[in-house]
């Protein structure tokens, strides 16, 4: 059962058979792969990848970054955890949020027709603007809402200047 050529109209004997669900699994498998990819090249410059698209059998907690002119605050959703499973590390202008999702001790039961919540071992690392102070950093946790505030350090100079050129 091969595939008809569009020119002739008939089987040769060089078309492979390939069901539906074949073709469909391959396609998954190399979206899949992509989307790795082209996240791996993102996170590498702390830029947004294809996280729409990744794997959701793995937990990677959603982060929302604003600014304003006290500061920078960073909300994380972490549902279903506690602070005791959240560790938060502020290193120069990188923070890092590590933490592990336990999945609940029950069993699937046998009607389970399929399951979308996500569990495992989990680390962002974003970095943070020149202007942060990190010895004021303050973190709370309420509702499975990580909030992080790091305020700007008071005596913050322009960090733009324009640098004069000289010739050689």
């Amino acid at each position: 059962m091969g595939r008809k050529s569009i020119d002739e109209g008939k089987t040769t004997g060089k078309d492979l058979p390939v069901s539906r669900s074949e073709m469909d699994h391959c396609v998954e498998s190399f979206q899949e792969a992509m989307n790795r990819l082209i996240d791996d090249f993102f996170t590498n410059f702390d830029l947004v990848g294809l996280s729409v698209f990744e794997d959701k059998s793995i937990f990677t907690p959603r982060i929302d970054m604003e600014q304003d002119e006290t500061g920078l605050t960073i909300t994380a959703e972490l549902p279903g955890m506690t602070q005791d499973d959240i560790e938060l590390t502020l290193s120069r202008n990188t923070l890092t949020v590590k933490g592990h999702k336990r999945q609940s001790s029950e069993d699937p039961s046998p009607g389970c027709l399929y399951r979308e919540r996500s569990f495992g071992s989990f680390q962002r690392v974003l970095t943070l603007p020149s202007w942060v102070d990190s010895d004021l950093a303050e973190a709370s946790f309420n509702n499975g809402i990580l909030r992080i505030s790091l305020p700007r350090l008071k005596n913050e100079r322009l960090s733009r200047r324009r640098i004069p050129i000289k010739t050689d």
